[in-house]
């Protein structure tokens, strides 16, 4: 698998665990009400394979229901999302912070490094998969959709892998100039954007990895606003 492309593919997702971007959930430890969020979980009844490589037992690609709704002031979802269809991007990471590469390298080794963060879209509507990219496809298409996300990101050089447990906390290892987060998540009844106060609290366990697909048991919340200092609710997934 080329690692450093942009090119968004198939999530699966965990029953047991559910997955950010690529969803799946069965109620989990009883958090929140919420499942352990999936990409691409459902229930248990078979694998997901990859060419290259099979998923765990537990993992599988959608439809499935998981646990991923906004409480308070401006609700969405429901802890019983059922998710129609979910992709997952790869986001190549190359650190410059001391700007020793060009941009020209820069994009270049985009194109090769193994040092990724994934983001799983989940939604209850039909993705387009050729519209989703870094940079578009995150916001729901249809009336009444409901499009969410996770994202891991990794804090080292070494890339992420199957049983690596993502927590909460800024990019602080790597030689990067960036305010992003380890950990990501959303979910979007209109387009737009959100504003969420402190750091989501919980984590995201990679339960499989494969060439074109990847598999995580999520348990996050999030306090969201309206870019002031008060919560209006909470996001779960």
């Amino acid at each position: 698998m080329r690692r450093g492309s942009k090119t968004a593919r198939a999530a699966a997702v965990a029953v047991a665990a559910l997955l950010a971007v690529s969803c799946g959930s069965d109620d989990k430890d009883g958090d929140d009400g919420a499942d352990a969020s999936v990409e691409g979980a459902g229930d248990d009844s078979g694998d997901a394979t990859g060419p290259t490589g099979t998923l765990p037992a537990e993992c599988q690609m959608p439809p499935y229901t998981v646990a991923a709704f906004r409480d308070g002031e401006i609700p969405a979802g429901s802890e019983q999302f059922e998710v129609v269809s979910a992709v997952a991007v790869e986001i190549p990471i190359v650190p410059n912070g001391s700007d020793q590469l060009t941009l020209d390298e820069v994009f270049a080794q985009q194109e090769t490094t193994d040092l990724v963060g994934y983001a799983i879209l989940f939604a209850d509507e039909m993705i387009d998969e050729s519209s989703v990219s870094l940079f578009g496809g995150w916001d729901p298409v249809g009336e009444g959709k409901t499009r969410g996300n996770v994202g891991v990101y990794p804090n080292s050089t070494t890339p992420l892998a199957a049983g690596d447990k993502i927590t909460p906390g800024m990019l602080d290892g790597l030689d990067l100039i960036t305010t992003l987060k380890r950990i990501g998540m959303d979910l979007k009844a209109t387009d737009g954007i959100s504003a969420y106060l402190d750091d989501p609290v919980g984590s995201v366990t990679i339960l499989g990895l494969t060439d074109d697909a990847i598999c995580l048991d999520v348990d996050l919340s999030w306090e969201y606003g309206d870019f002031g200092i008060d919560a209006l609710g909470t996001l779960t997934i």
